[in-house]
């Protein structure tokens, strides 16, 4: 029996796997080629963690800079002011990070210690304290996150030059090795 799963405009019939099965060697390719981008990524983890600063850096300032304009453009509303300095905060906080990536990494991987820290602690509490169905994998979850935060504060300011890159790198690799699978599945039916 197929059932049909609904994501918006990729809608498709999941349990159909007639498209993956004839380009199984696409996705095999892609998969393989995320695993091989993700092992280059934790590789060069510092060079990878500058290069996503500098990007991000460049989106902010791209988005402050229509932000700003925005505020010009639409100067009469009442927001007006909101609107501007929001478009100078991105466009400044772009800048920043585009002239100063390393500083930038450092400052963003002690905001994502202190996340997930935090957000580990929440996770964990609230596991035990609600007590739902498989609550101990949130315990789990909240645990290593709440682990992995100390460990890249307690290595703080150096975690900063490489964690980005060896997250990117890790997301790359497991991303990969699920279209490897799910091509080589295809290929099997």
């Amino acid at each position: 029996m197929n059932t049909p799963t609904n994501f918006g405009m990729f809608s498709k019939n999941f349990n159909d796997l007639d498209d993956l099965k004839n380009n199984w060697g696409w996705f095999l390719f892609l998969g393989l080629l995320l695993i091989t981008l993700g092992v280059l990524a934790v590789g060069m983890s510092t060079t990878t963690t500058i290069v996503s600063v500098i990007f991000l850096g460049s989106l902010l300032l791209t988005g402050g800079i229509v932000q700003t304009i925005y505020a010009f453009w639409m100067r009469q509303w009442s927001g007006f002011f909101l609107s501007l300095l929001a478009g100078i905060l991105y466009t400044v906080t772009g800048i920043f990070l585009i002239i100063h990536p390393i500083e930038g990494a450092i400052s963003l991987t002690l905001l994502l210690a202190a996340f997930y820290i935090v957000g580990g602690l929440f996770r964990m509490i609230t596991s035990v304290m609600t007590r739902f169905e498989f609550w101990g994998w949130a315990l789990f979850s909240g645990t290593v996150k709440f682990v992995l935060g100390l460990l890249i504060w307690q290595g703080w300011p150096e975690t900063g030059l490489w964690v980005f890159g060896l997250f990117i790198g890790i997301d790359l690799i497991l991303f990969g090795w699920f279209w490897v699978i799910l091509a080589l599945s295809a290929k099997q039916k």
